[in-house]
């Protein structure tokens, strides 16, 4: 069941134990140690052997719907020393679409790999020297009447209002009823009571690695390039990026060095 395989892949992630996977599996509420691993490597080599190497667009990711990305360092301690990666994720808000690739299924029975033999993608290599950016074309008729919105609507007000009350309420259920304990939830759970339209959890899709520490410009570029054609697949123009700031500054040196990188949004 989804919760078996959920448990044991939130373990392995968080912790690392097989000693604490094995304890659950006994308990019957995940799979076992080595059930994870032959998972985790299946779906690791159905995504190299799909041949598109960072642009490979993650199996739940729909087309049709607005889609963003970002990316960030990780770094993965072993023992003495780290390794760092640059990881890219797409997520997008739950609406109607279609997904882009295939939902794979393990067949039962089939030939178990619990390792996965990683080809060596080559970094793309950017050329040229940093040029003073232009506008952008998504700029080009935007006034400064655009940016000046109304700074108060009803819907702040309101939201200034249930703000002030819960905190008033907090206040009071302690200092004047004596209750023991709170009896005010916390902010997230007052405003869960007081809201009927609850949406969806956002879908999010995690990418294919690039092995290597975003330091480089070769490989922010191999980044970048890589979500614009994911986003491109999915019919979305512009690519929109987010990053921390010290990726942010490669990035940004890196578009101005590239002709082909002015409509993705950093």
């Amino acid at each position: 069941m989804p919760k078996q395989v959920g448990n044991a892949m939130a373990m392995k992630n968080s912790l690392r134990s097989k000693e604490f996977i094995t304890i659950l599996n006994k308990q019957g509420d995940s799979i076992s140690y080595f059930e994870t691993l032959n998972i985790e490597s299946y779906w690791a080599n159905d995504i190299i052997e799909n041949g598109e190497g960072y642009s490979t667009i993650p199996t739940n990711i729909k087309q049709g719907c607005f889609t963003q990305a970002a990316t960030d360092n990780s770094d993965f301690t072993q023992e003495n020393a780290s390794q760092h990666i640059t990881n890219t994720v797409l997520y997008q808000y739950p609406s109607s679409g279609t997904s882009v690739n295939r939902v794979f299924e393990m067949k039962k029975g089939g030939k178990r790999r619990r390792s996965v033999q990683v080809p060596a993608e080559p970094l793309l290599h950017i050329l040229g020297d940093s040029r003073h950016p232009d506008m952008p074309k998504y700029f080009a008729d935007v006034k400064v009447n655009d940016f000046i919105v109304q700074t108060i609507t009803d819907e702040r007000e309101m939201s200034r209002n249930k703000n002030l009350i819960w905190g008033i309420s907090r206040h009071i259920a302690l200092n004047y009823f004596n209750f023991e304990n709170q009896h005010i939830p916390g902010w997230s759970g007052f405003y869960s009571l007081l809201t009927s339209n609850i949406s969806a959890p956002t879908i999010l899709g995690n990418c294919r690695a690039v092995p290597f520490s975003p330091t480089s410009k070769d490989v922010v570029f191999t980044v970048l390039v890589s979500i614009k054609q994911m986003m491109n697949k999915i019919g979305q123009y512009p690519s929109i990026v987010s990053c921390d700031e010290a990726v942010y500054s490669i990035a940004k040196e890196v578009q101005w060095m590239s002709d082909g990188l002015d409509d993705v949004v950093i």
